[in-house]
């Protein structure tokens, strides 16, 4: 008994070691699907114009709150029931919020701002949003106890990757290839992730501040 005890004890350690301070959004996507990426936005760019697609509002919203929809049966869950470590479970969902309402803004931002930039949300909300679920899924894998029911959100989140993928990549506009905005828009998900470790970062350390000054007026 004392064994087992123990070795769960270093197993809990291992796993508070591994996920805090976790950057979940922060990190890049393999190279191959970058560059699968690039390849469909230059084949496209050089498609019989007859042949364009287009990023129509219904299906703009429809591909956001559907994400929106399965992040949030992902992690309700784990929010209800106990898990191994709350505090990284709370940073998890605190920068997953903070990462679907950036992805959110910095889409509606693109369709509202010119016709030039609207030719690039499509390409935008198709890195943005799988860059999303890649590092959902990725983070699940990593540390299988972050979440409740993790091989299920493993599963539908690199399902909805591949959905996500197929379905934008076909509406990709026929548009020429701008070398500095689609450069852009293809590290725009690790800068949103960067943004919201350093907001999620912040947030906890105002929080923290706060409970300490509030726990030194009560002493």
């Amino acid at each position: 008994m004392i064994h087992i005890h123990n070795h769960d004890r270093q197993a809990s350690t291992r796993y508070k070691t591994r996920t805090a301070g976790a950057m979940f959004y922060a990190c890049s996507p393999p190279w191959p699907f970058k560059v699968m990426i690039f390849v469909i936005v230059i084949m496209r760019g050089y498609a019989v114009p007859d042949t364009h697609g287009t990023l129509s509002l219904p299906l703009f919203q429809a591909c956001y709150w559907s994400i929106v929809t399965l992040t949030l049966a992902a992690l309700l869950p784990s929010l209800v029931y106990s898990v191994r470590c709350r505090k990284t479970t709370t940073s998890f969902v605190s920068q997953t919020m903070l990462m679907g309402v950036l992805v959110g803004i910095s889409m509606c931002t693109l369709y509202k701002h010119s016709n030039e930039s609207r030719s690039y949300t499509c390409m935008g909300m198709l890195v943005m949003c799988t860059h999303f679920l890649f590092m959902m899924c990725r983070a699940v894998c990593i540390s299988p106890l972050l979440l409740n029911y993790g091989t299920g959100i493993r599963s539908l989140s690199a399902m909805a990757c591949l959905v996500l993928s197929f379905v934008l990549g076909v509406r990709l506009p026929v548009q020429p290839v701008h070398g500095v905005y689609t450069m852009a828009v293809l590290f725009s998900g690790e800068c949103l992730g960067v943004v919201t470790f350093i907001v999620s970062e912040t947030l906890r350390a105002c929080a923290d501040g706060l409970e300490h000054f509030y726990l030194l007026r009560q002493n």
